[in-house]
């Protein structure tokens, strides 16, 4: 390992560190000949100009622990191989019958295999991907999410025969078991950031909470309540021991029920927040969700566009009679083509 003359550096508690690298690195801040290093509890980031990097951090409210002056190893080449290129080893036939992404849930991996592939390929897919992420112990092919419990189908390729996990993001623990509740690891950005939201003391409505991101994301910064609302039972109860895995400064409420059904029954504005993350049904929720909305409270609709404006007519079409302002529209993730998951946050005025 060649070590490199002394350099400055940023000093980030080691659970935002992956966030705070990310950060920098869209500023273009990061030292990219330089590889991070573990330190205690911290991580160094090396950094072209670290007094910038400092504010960029504290501006999207992330502790940082200082600048210092280390001694980093130089970035080593990468060596990690592709998956296609390990399956050109294992099975060629498969290449092009195998997607590029996947979902890694734990040590559980995700992939989009065409059920027509999975008796040639499914088992060569799976020591790849095993063999290119060590930590993966167990993989399945997904497949459309069905019900109104949002569970997917599932194929088992390789390792371990278990769906059960525990994923972590942002240092959060949340317990899963991709055969009986939905979650999408890639939304975890989005939790992160709808979490700043929302302040100590304030009551939130997480309509559709499934396992229960957005709640203990939530739940973990600030000291607010959370009604955790989900008709699977077997999410709900997944979620009541992701909070026992978890120091949490707020509390979370799950209630097994229909969000319908629960709307109807609130006659007062009691919530400062109300998530719909339901992106095909968010819509129909949006009216009902206003009228127990406190006045200058949020509702953070999650709805399928093309483009933003798109996103806003179509939310904004469903409120007849409520006076909202938007106050952000932001693309989260991308659906199909051209077509594309945005959260749009109303004010109710």
């Amino acid at each position: 390992m060649v070590i490199t003359a002394l350099t400055k550096a940023i000093a980030v508690p080691r659970e935002v560190g992956e966030l705070a690298r990310r950060i920098l690195r869209q500023h273009d801040l990061v030292n990219r000949d330089l590889q991070i290093k573990a330190l205690h509890r911290a991580l160094l980031i090396p950094v072209k100009d670290a007094r910038t990097a400092l504010r960029v951090l504290e501006e999207h409210g992330l502790p940082a622990l200082g600048i210092v002056v280390a001694a980093l190893p130089r970035r080593r080449e990468p060596t990690r191989r592709s998956l296609r290129e390990i399956l050109r080893e294992l099975a060629p036939q498969c290449v092009d019958k195998v997607p590029r992404s996947y979902y890694i849930v734990g040590d559980i991996a995700l992939i989009d295999l065409d059920p027509s592939a999975v008796a040639e390929c499914g088992e060569p897919v799976a020591r790849a991907l095993m063999e290119l992420h060590p930590r993966i112990r167990a993989v399945y092919a997904k497949g459309s999410t069905v019900g109104v419990e949002r569970v997917r189908e599932l194929i088992h390729l390789g390792g371990e025969a278990r769906t059960r996990t525990v994923h972590r993001e942002h240092g959060i623990s949340i317990l899963i078991d991709i055969a009986r509740a939905y979650f999408n690891p890639a939304l975890g950005e989005e939790h992160h950031r709808l979490a700043q939201r929302v302040k100590h003391n304030e009551v939130v409505l997480d309509a559709f909470t499934g396992v229960g991101p957005f709640a203990l994301h939530i739940a973990r910064r600030a000291s607010a309540y959370v009604l955790a609302l989900d008709i699977n039972l077997e999410a709900l109860e997944l979620l009541a021991q992701s909070t026992k895995m978890n120091t949490l400064r707020g509390f979370i409420d799950p209630v097994n029920t229909d969000t319908q059904y629960l709307l109807n029954a609130f006659r007062d504005e009691v919530f400062d927040h109300v998530i719909l993350n339901l992106p095909h049904r968010a819509t129909q929720f949006v009216e009902q969700a206003l009228r127990v909305t406190k006045r200058g409270g949020q509702v953070h609709v999650y709805t399928i566009a093309e483009s933003p404006e798109k996103a806003t007519e179509k939310v904004l079409s469903a409120l007849p009679t409520h006076s909202v302002v938007v106050d952000e529209v932001r693309k989260v993730l991308d659906y199909a083509p051209r077509k594309y998951i945005y959260r749009v946050t109303l004010i109710k005025a």
